[in-house]
Parts: C-alpha cells; structure tokens; sequence
C-alpha cells in the first residue's frame, strides 16, 4: 500500500519516507517551510524535513499526472483522490468563478495525503441494524454511520 502513494514524492523525500513505519499512518502534512508531518490517529510524528515550494509544486504535478487542467473540477473541491482511493486535499489561494464558486487554486501552500485502508468488519454493527429495522433509506443510512462515528 505504501507504494501507491510514494511515488507521488521526490525521491528525498521518498527515502525519508522509507525511515518510518507507515502501516498505522493515517495522514500525511505536507506544508510550504513547515516540517513534514505523519499523524497516527491523536498522535503524530514531526519528520526532520523542512518543505519547500519545489517540494510541493513536484508532488502536486505528480497527483495530477502532469496534466493539471484535467483535474480542475476535483482541484476546485478542494482535493484530489488518487490511486487506491488514498485523498490528497489541497490547500492555496482560492480564485472564484462569475459565481462566487471555486473555480481553482493559485499558489498552492499545502498538501495533506489522507490514506485510506481498510478496516474489516467496521459495518457490521450498521448492516444488521438496517436490516433489523427494513430501512434502507439513503439518510438513515448517512445518520447511523454519523452516530456511529462519534462512538468509535
């Protein structure tokens, strides 16, 4: 799983990367002359590693597969989901459309890979409540996996 996500770094980065153990990571921060940050649920891990724009400007063509016009509806939602379903969300200088809606992003600032995996059995609780009560409806559904979120 690792690699689905590494090759979206510079090398130097990657190496560092490689130094740590990466299973129970959850997150990824990524912020311009901010120190390269791993999160592991409450708790994280400040890397050595001081990011600079060119850091950023590699990893964020490399998430757009040097083709940033294709992803401009996903960059105007304010992330990217790449490869393994992993979401990279953006952070930068909204420019707004007619509309007042996000059109893109200007100078981008940060990147925050959130890695996504699986967890085995997380649903099993909720299916065998919705099938208890026959209600498979689409907002009930959303609000038992709310509720749930905030026990777990």
């Amino acid at each position: 799983m690792k690699e689905e996500f590494l090759k979206y770094f510079p090398q130097h980065i990657q190496a560092i990367l490689n130094e740590e153990d990466l299973n129970s990571n959850e997150e990824i921060r990524i912020r311009n002359n901010l120190p390269l940050i791993l999160r592991f649920g409450q708790a994280q891990k400040i890397l050595n590693y001081i990011i600079n724009t060119e850091d950023i400007n590699y990893i964020f063509q490399k998430i757009c597969e040097n083709s940033v016009y294709s992803y401009q509806k996903q960059i105007a939602n304010g992330y990217i989901t790449i490869k393994g379903g992993h979401r990279v969300g953006i952070v930068g200088t909204a420019v707004l459309d007619a509309n007042g809606q996000v059109a893109n992003f200007n100078y981008i600032s940060s990147l925050n890979f959130r890695i996504s995996r699986e967890i085995k059995g997380c649903s099993n609780c909720m299916i065998n409540e919705i099938i208890k009560n026959n209600n498979y409806d689409k907002d009930n559904i959303q609000n038992y996996c709310k509720r749930i979120s905030k026990i777990n």
